[in-house]
């Protein structure tokens, strides 16, 4: 592993896969599988974050399979009463999904394209399941 690859592997957000086409270009990480950097030229299009740095406020993450906030982490599927993990514990809420944190599986990389998936098992909501990509 060369210095570069340590370094990328070491990244609060994980690995980081950079893309490009024609003017932009943009870096998609393994923590959250979200998008750290969208640039055109030298301008950038999105708020986003350092490679050595966490993201905050949510910058960039997929906030699935729920945005925002669920009060006391309490929802309804089916007909059925179901209960979240509370993750904002000052405000008692489930916040912004179940996978931003989690690691993605790198499924392809290339010039211009990065493929990433997570797979939601049951267990947070008993028979529900997921997958992301």
């Amino acid at each position: 592993m060369c210095q570069t690859d340590r370094m990328n592997a070491m990244s609060p957000s994980g690995r980081q896969y950079e893309i490009s086409a024609g003017d932009y270009t943009a870096v998609v990480v393994e923590v959250g599988g979200g998008l750290r950097e969208l640039r055109c030229g030298r301008r950038a299009l999105i708020d986003g974050y350092p490679g050595d740095a966490v993201p905050d406020g949510s910058r960039g993450q997929v906030l699935a399979p729920w945005p925002n906030r669920l009060r006391d982490g309490k929802w309804s599927w089916d007909g059925e009463d179901l209960q979240l993990p509370v993750d904002e514990v000052m405000y008692r809420n489930a916040i912004h999904g179940l996978v931003r944190w989690a690691g993605w599986t790198l499924e392809s990389h290339g010039v211009q394209r990065a493929v990433l998936s997570y797979r939601l098992h049951p267990g947070w909501a008993a028979g529900v399941r997921g997958e992301a990509e």
